[in-house]
């Protein structure tokens, strides 16, 4: 199967010291004590399923899979280690400094012959371009995709928390590189233990993936519009509108006002309504309901106030640690400095007077 661009990463298990190299074959791995994981970490208090690590062309990304202290979300460096029982796990992309001296040590595995190093401009690998449809009940509920991952689940800590559709705390990853989608399966079992069956590509519409209760697709799917007999025919009831991308109206504009949009280095305007993703509030024609903001929008959502959270709990836990270390250091200096004013006294106070009357 091809897969996303990506370069070689190595993954190192350390503990008292000593260290455990290894090379995934596939772009992504699971982190964890279950059998199924790329890394597998046997410890009995491990949770099966603890991170998700992604490699791309730039770099590796990790999500957490359960809710542990101090997670880490997105890029990583190899400084920034994992605390994972009593291990530490740490990351090495091919395009880090530290990639020389340690890109023959451990397994390394072969690349599959079936995966293709695509073409792709670098803008749109670092930004994803693709909407999907998120299908159950008989409604359809577009998402736009804005990172290369996106965690689908029902609980913290994914990013995209459905409740009650038959999800996993952290079901499955959405992987978009340029317009191409995979969904990787975040919880298999020992029937699906091959890494290579837990990725599929997501194909257009109007093909589509399950996951629990939700049918998912790539793109938006168009509904029919309603027409004014439907809309009659149910009075008082509010009308159901979808954030869906509607192309927008073009009319024809005058030369001259072309001209001076031209000169003045702007294009011309689009005199489409406002979407809902872009006003949050906007309501629709017929006075319904005013639509909610879209979450990739709104700062105050649970992932956005999570992720500031744990920031601010990782910044006073690098500063307490800082502050202990320099009490250490403090300590150690001034012990030292100490010890040599002892020895400078006994030598001078005591040693220096007994030598002279020995000698004089």
């Amino acid at each position: 199967m091809d897969y996303w661009p990506t370069a070689r990463w190595k993954v190192a298990i350390i503990e008292q010291g000593a260290e455990q190299w290894l090379e995934p074959e596939l772009p992504y791995a699971l982190i964890g004590s279950h059998p199924c994981c790329t890394v597998q970490i046997s410890e009995p208090r491990v949770s099966p399923f603890i991170y998700f690590a992604c490699c791309f062309v730039d770099s590796v990304e990790i999500w957490p899979l359960c809710p542990i202290a101090f997670p880490r979300w997105g890029a990583t460096l190899p400084e920034h280690t994992l605390a994972i029982g009593k291990k530490r796990v740490s990351l090495v992309h091919q395009s880090h400094s530290l990639w020389p001296s340690i890109a023959n040590r451990g397994k390394t595995s072969a690349r599959p012959t079936s995966q293709k190093q695509f073409q792709i401009p670098e803008a749109s690998i670092r930004t994803p371009g693709r909407q999907i449809t998120l299908d159950w009940d008989g409604k359809q509920r577009p998402k736009r995709l804005a990172r290369r991952v996106m965690i689908l689940g029902a609980e913290h800590p994914s990013t995209l928390r459905l409740y009650g559709q038959g999800l996993a705390p952290c079901d499955h990853a959405v992987v978009c590189v340029g317009d191409s989608v995979w969904t990787i399966n975040l919880n298999p079992n020992s029937i699906e233990c091959d890494p290579r069956s837990l990725c599929k590509p997501l194909n257009s519409v109007p093909s589509y993936e399950t996951i629990g209760n939700i049918k998912l697709r790539l793109g938006v799917t168009q509904q029919a519009p309603k027409t004014p007999e439907s809309s009659a025919s149910h009075p008082g009831q509010p009308a159901i509108s979808l954030h869906l991308s509607n192309p927008p109206r073009t009319e024809s504009t005058p030369k001259s006002e072309k001209d001076r949009q031209n000169k003045s280095g702007e294009g011309p305007r689009s005199t489409s309504e406002p979407s809902a993703t872009s006003t949050g509030t906007n309501k629709s024609r017929d006075g319904s309901k005013p639509i909610k903001q879209s979450p990739e929008a709104d700062p105050n959502t649970p992932e956005t106030l999570t992720t500031q959270l744990t920031d601010q709990l990782v910044r006073i836990d690098q500063a307490k640690f800082t502050k202990r270390r320099s009490l250490v250091i403090f300590a150690i200096i001034a012990g030292f400095l100490t010890a040599v004013a002892i020895v400078l006294w006994i030598v001078f106070e005591l040693l220096v007077p007994k030598m002279s009357e020995m000698m004089g």
